[in-house]
């Protein structure tokens, strides 16, 4: 090396350009790109398919969770494809077994699953069934020619299982039928299958980081890319950026709703129950913004608010954020969450919040129910209440329902139901009287459609339709502000409200005393919320309203007096 080389008779001025490892060319006797020859590092094995590979067999292209009785994993199905062959696979955990099976599979549109004219599945009329003698997998493999399957293609797996619960029916987690039942089937793509004729470099499979790779068999020329949960972006198999996958973090904090009902019920998820549930404007409340939801009383679905159906099918878990304060709660009187996954056909409780165990009365109190139960494309969302009077209430604003992604690799979560709430009260709330005005003229609100609905108003717990928003005022005047929780109770009882003889098989006597001599409205109702009878006068006297029950079934019902200013609600036995 001499004169103004760079290297032993390369570089500089006359020579040729020197060969080096590092400049991004190949060159030289490089056998690759600054890899080989007489100078660099070996290339990788992989170069030019020159490496010996290995046969890729039988890669799962789909694999979905085996859902047991709605709430148990029972196993996976799984879907291979080796040319023209599909091959579906039942596999149950270690503490399941299967006894019968049956698969139907075909094109989607048109949709060849066998359904009866609801929408519930044929399950005996599926191409493939048999009789299992307690077996753990299961396979069975069709011809997509046969099928007439080019892509898209839609399935459906059934089974009766055995499990630490007993016996149970299970499918396929995936996309409910139309019927009425939670039964499922799968809408896929044969694009999401490869042939299992491939091969790979041996080289990105033995385990070890070596040649250019970035990780251990990932990245660098050859290998596929490394997947990182912190880069910025959504590669590998992750579900978001940075989150879901086989490596990640499942995505969470996803917003599915937030309703703060400053425009009522009408253009929220949430529905009106009926009769005791309303909007408020309260401004003694600390809530965001002017109005807030109520629910009141015990009425059953008139004490309510329902979502409409949200599709939390892909998600893990799910988190419901919500502010609340009670009102007139005495102890042991509460409130519940519950939640359907099947429309609202059937209820299961959440949470169930008790007065003087869980809260006291006007105090604000932030909440966040966690849900680790599977969800489905017909989940509901339903908060009740279970108190005594009118006076019972509780508020809620700012409902917030966030969810986790299911990552598709977290086979051993629980799928029991679990809960977990945290809880801070803040100052406790100086003027409750604004929600009692508001409350009063609810009552009064409440009164008058039931007197226009006269006595058929009956409801049920699957059916909540969109009511119209109670947008009750506050009481400007002062005189009219309840100064403290005694004297509301005092103002409930001046109408000296009582029943009798109770039980009755014949007339129930109610009497009351209108001492504030407002216009009194009374009705009688059911366990069911059903209005029976209803009564409305301005006497200032004692008065005694005879009710004739001779008509009614035995059972247990409800007379409820509202006034402008306060409400009393009390019960009657009907015996036989």
């Amino acid at each position: 090396q001499n004169g103004d080389e760079e290297g032993l008779d390369c570089g500089g001025s006359n020579c040729e350009p020197c060969i080096t490892c590092a400049d991004g060319i190949q060159n030289g006797d490089e056998e690759g790109l600054d890899c080989g020859g007489s100078n660099c590092e070996p290339c990788h094995p992989c170069l030019n398919g020159n490496e010996t590979t290995t046969e890729v067999s039988d890669p799962i292209c789909i694999v979905t969770n085996l859902i047991a009785g709605q709430n148990y994993t029972a196993g996976t199905v799984s879907v291979t494809r080796e040319g023209d062959l599909l091959t579906v696979t039942i596999a149950t955990n270690s503490d399941w077994n299967i006894n019968e099976a049956h698969l139907s599979i075909g094109t989607c549109d048109p949709f060849e699953i066998p359904t009866t004219r609801g929408g519930n599945p044929k399950i005996g009329r599926f191409e493939i069934g048999e009789s299992l003698n307690n077996v753990s997998e299961v396979s069975y493999t069709v011809s997509l020619s046969e099928q007439g399957i080019e892509d898209n293609f839609c399935f459906a797996v059934h089974a009766s299982t055995n499990g630490p619960s007993g016996s149970e029916t299970a499918w396929a987690e995936g996309v409910e039928f139309n019927g009425n039942s939670w039964a499922m089937y799968i809408n896929a793509n044969l694009s999401d299958c490869e042939s299992t004729d491939g091969s790979e470099c041996i080289a990105c499979t033995d385990g070890i980081q070596n040649y250019d790779e970035e990780g251990v068999d990932c990245g660098g020329q050859y290998c596929a890319p490394c997947s990182t949960c912190d880069d910025g972006i959504q590669n590998g198999d992750e579900q978001g950026v940075d989150c879901g996958g086989s490596n990640c973090e499942p995505c969470c904090n996803i917003e599915i709703d937030y309703t703060d009902f400053e425009q009522g019920f009408s253009t929220s998820i949430w529905n009106d129950g009926g009769y005791d549930c309303g909007i408020v404007n309260n401004s003694c409340f600390p809530g965001d913004g002017k109005y807030a939801s109520l629910i009141r009383d015990n009425s059953g679905v008139h004490s309510s608010m329902c979502t409409n159906n949200l599709d939390l099918l892909a998600y893990s878990t799910v988190d419901v954020t919500f502010a609340y304060a009670a009102f007139g709660m005495e102890a042991g009187e509460k409130f519940k969450l519950l939640m359907s996954v099947d429309g609202g056909y059937k209820w299961q409780v959440v949470k169930v919040w008790k007065a003087g165990a869980d809260f006291s009365n006007y105090y604000f109190i932030n909440e966040t129910v966690t849900i680790y139960q599977p969800c489905s494309s017909k989940t509901r969302f339903k908060f009740l209440c279970d108190a005594s009077v009118n006076n019972d209430m509780i508020v809620i604003d700012d409902i917030s329902i966030t969810a986790c992604l299911s990552n598709g690799y977290d086979d051993n979560r629980s799928r029991d139901r679990e809960a977990t709430t945290s809880t801070n009260s803040s100052s406790e709330i100086d003027e409750p009287n604004a929600l009692l005005a508001s409350n009063s003229a609810l009552n009064a609100e409440t009164a008058t459609q039931t007197e226009e609905a006269g006595i058929d108003q009956e409801e049920d717990d699957n059916n909540f339709e969109d009511a119209n928003i109670i947008e009750a005022t506050e009481v400007a005047t002062e005189d009219a502000r309840i100064a403290s929780e005694s004297s509301i109770i005092n103002t409930v009882v001046a109408q000296e409200l009582s029943l009798f003889p109770n039980p009755t098989n014949d007339v129930l006597n109610i009497q009351y005393s209108n001492v504030t001599n407002e216009t009194v409205h009374i009705s009688v109702t059911d366990l069911n919320g059903k209005v029976i009878r209803t009564f409305a006068t301005e006497s200032s006297d004692t008065e005694n309203i005879k009710l004739d029950v001779t008509r009614l079934d035995a059972g247990f019902y409800f007379v409820t007096l509202n006034t402008n200013t306060k409400s009393e609600s009390k019960k009657f036995v009907v015996i036989k």
